[in-house]
């Protein structure tokens, strides 16, 4: 679990595996979560990764 707190915005960036299986997007580039991603990790807005559907880790909650 992060020491962290999330207060996410629009302009809030987040990460993805590039796979076209990955559901999920992650807050923290080194999230546990991004450990299986065998693809390049891409960066991109919160708001674009809602649009395509992704859901949050359920690590970073």
């Amino acid at each position: 679990m992060s020491s962290y707190t999330i207060n996410p915005t629009s302009e809030t960036y987040v990460y993805m595996c590039k796979s076209k299986a990955a559901k999920k997007y992650h807050y923290n580039k080194a999230c546990a979560g991004m450990n299986a991603c065998s693809q390049q990790i891409i960066k991109m807005t919160l708001k674009d990764a809602k649009d395509k559907g992704k859901e949050p880790c359920s690590l970073e909650k």
